[in-house]
């Protein structure tokens, strides 16, 4: 399996029902122009909810869907908070081979994800590259344990770069290979590239990717690093549904807590952190914490 050295330096759990109701799992993004907090903060009615927009699909031409998607430290704009809310993770990517929604074949600082959409059959080709580097994401914390005799630090140590990899749940792919081997281990600046060939008799519907680094798993993809995957049609392409042209609407939600820390600044907030305080010695509480 190749990791090749970088030239530079979205619950959540989706669910898949096979029955004539299937609602999925992300929010709705709103893509507004960024503003200065108290400006932002005056003018915005949380009552008022702009148009839903889907995710950008990008899906498969010709058999095969080819995309470079870059994890990294972001913002994103969100229809539930006045200001951007910094310090996500988010995807970028880049299309190589397929076709966009939006007909543009990049993009950055996109939440959800982009959904990924292939039919069985066909070949999915992600060059999937870490640049979480120079990560200044508080409550992010390193999760490696402390050694025996070492003193036990009041939070673990904040992460400024962190390892990933990438998994597509639920769909019946080989961990052989260079396909979806969720014990692999990209170091930040690194990159790999994953093949999956999905089973001509992989059953249609929706499913997710995300990244599955054990021990930083949950808090990579509910900071932002999770999308769509769209087997076919998400519906399930059940015989019930598309002979009889029963509608069918398809939804994806995803919770996040976005907390206005710091002075008007938006970010996700790690609702968890409490769990990681040692109490080996006693604190006074609520404990001093900023934000």
């Amino acid at each position: 399996m190749a990791i090749k050295a970088l030239n530079a330096s979205w619950l959540l759990r989706a669910l898949r029902m096979s029955s004539i109701a299937v609602v999925l799992a992300l929010a709705a993004v709103w893509h507004a122009p960024r503003a200065n907090a108290q400006d932002a903060s005056a003018e915005f009615d949380p009552s008022v909810r702009p148009e839903y927009r889907e995710p950008v699909t990008l899906a498969s031409k010709d058999g095969v869907l080819e995309v470079t998607l870059t994890a990294h430290q972001g913002h994103a704009s969100l229809d539930t908070v006045a200001e951007p809310v910094e310090n996500m993770l988010v995807f970028g990517y880049t299309l190589i081979r397929g076709t966009a929604s939006n007909g543009q074949m990049s993009g950055d600082n996109l939440y959800p994800a982009p959904t990924l959409q292939v039919f069985p059959g066909e070949t999915l080709i992600v060059h999937f590259e870490n640049a979480l580097s120079g990560l200044t994401i508080r409550d992010f914390f390193d999760p490696r344990y402390i050694a025996k005799g070492d003193e036990v630090p009041l939070y673990p140590e904040q992460l400024t770069s962190s390892p990933l990899n990438l998994h597509i749940h639920g769909v019946h792919i080989s961990p052989k290979g260079n396909s979806d081997n969720v014990m692999l281990h990209i170091p930040a600046g690194m990159s790999n590239t994953y093949t999956y060939r999905i089973p001509q008799n992989m059953p249609q519907g929706a499913y997710w990717y995300h990244s599955h680094l054990h021990t930083l798993t949950a808090a990579q993809t509910y900071l932002g690093l999770a999308g769509l995957l769209a087997i076919g049609r998400t519906d399930g392409n059940l015989p019930v549904v598309t002979e009889t042209s029963i509608p069918i609407r398809n939804m994806v939600l995803q919770y996040n807590y976005v907390f206005n820390r710091a002075n008007g600044l938006a970010e996700i907030n790690n609702y968890t952190w409490p769990q990681w305080v040692s109490t080996i010695k006693r604190q006074n509480w609520p404990p001093n914490k900023a934000g």
